[in-house]
């Protein structure tokens, strides 16, 4: 997998549905703390996802006649799940590594969390302490969580396409105010 690939590819999508542009009323465009914030949250959504053992169905997705709307398939099988909350996580740093120029490749991370929520504390850690060093730390945190898919056997790279796709789909920040 092209990591640089996915990097341009979510920043232009997040471009494009306006997740960088300047606020109207300050003219400020949106603050790297922010940004490590919403990257926090999906993570944390992917916890919530696991606590209510919501976790996609590739299978039946796949099954699924593709002349049936890719939006209602993805949110059927896929949307709010473990698994797509994972590559949220992986997309808005891929994302912000796009709009601060950073070029990674995945390193290895060794896991030594028990359960899911200690791998997500991981994840979370990683991200706070990016702000002080994203060019290091946003690599090892992706490289985290393509780790956290592999023991979990997700195909992460799988997911990251398919939300990208979903992504593209949607609207103006996703109907959201940041």
């Amino acid at each position: 997998m092209d990591i640089d690939r996915l990097v341009a590819e979510s920043h232009r999508i997040a471009k494009e549905h306006g997740f960088w542009d300047p606020n109207p009323t300050t003219g400020a465009t949106p603050c790297v703390q922010q940004t490590l914030a919403l990257i926090n949250s999906e993570s944390s959504e992917g916890l919530e996802a696991d606590r209510k053992n919501r976790h996609a169905d590739l299978a039946e997705f796949d099954a699924t006649d593709e002349a049936i709307d890719y939006k209602y398939r993805f949110e059927t099988y896929i949307k709010d799940t473990y698994e797509d909350e994972l590559a949220d996580t992986c997309i808005r740093i891929f994302d912000l590594c796009g709009q601060r120029e950073i070029e990674f490749d995945l390193i290895p991370v060794t896991i030594k969390a028990t359960c899911v929520a200690e791998e997500i504390l991981r994840i979370q850690q990683l991200i706070c302490m990016a702000e002080l060093m994203p060019e290091v730390l946003l690599p090892v945190a992706v490289s985290y969580v393509f780790m956290v898919a592999v023991k979990r056997n997700i195909d992460i790279k799988r997911h990251i396409e398919l939300k990208m796709a979903y992504n593209e789909r949607r609207g103006y920040k996703h109907g959201k105010q940041y």
